[in-house]
């Protein structure tokens, strides 16, 4: 009755083994590392960005063609929202942001072959409520990068 389940369990370390090994053939991320040392996006965006990279260094291992993450930041906003969201904006986007340090560290093949789609779980109204800020609305915002993207 537990045949399966011990199958599984030695399918599941035979892998972690293979992506053990191949991770520590992987070469050195200065930009990546640099997110946790200097902790300017934070841990947990700098560890999804890291995540991601070894997703995309193993595809061949995991056969990795779709990754969902999740940056927590509080999008929330129904007031003075350009103060509140555009420091998540750089940690994201900006010159020293998480995806920047991505983009520089994955080789020419990966960074060719990857779009990125964010978007939220729900819509925003496109005028301002009058507190600077936007309520829900019946629509939402999806970004598309990528080199492949037109």
């Amino acid at each position: 009755v537990y045949r399966q389940l011990f199958d599984n369990e030695r399918k599941l370390r035979e892998l972690g083994g293979v992506v053990d090994a191949r991770l520590a053939q992987a070469p050195a991320t200065p930009g990546l590392d640099a997110l946790f040392n200097d902790g300017s996006v934070g841990y947990e965006l700098a560890l999804v960005a890291r995540n991601l990279y070894d997703a995309l260094f193993m595809h061949d291992v995991l056969n990795t063609r779709i990754a969902s993450l999740e940056y927590g930041a509080n999008w929330d906003t129904h007031d003075a929202q350009r103060a509140e969201i555009e420091p998540s904006l750089a940690n994201l986007f900006g010159r020293d942001g998480a995806l920047a340090a991505l983009h520089a560290e994955l080789p020419t093949d990966a960074r060719a072959q990857l779009t990125l789609l964010i978007g939220g779980e729900f819509g925003r109204q496109l005028a301002d409520n009058g507190g600077r800020g936007t309520d829900h609305g019946e629509g939402t915002v999806m970004i598309v990068i990528g080199e492949q993207v037109r």
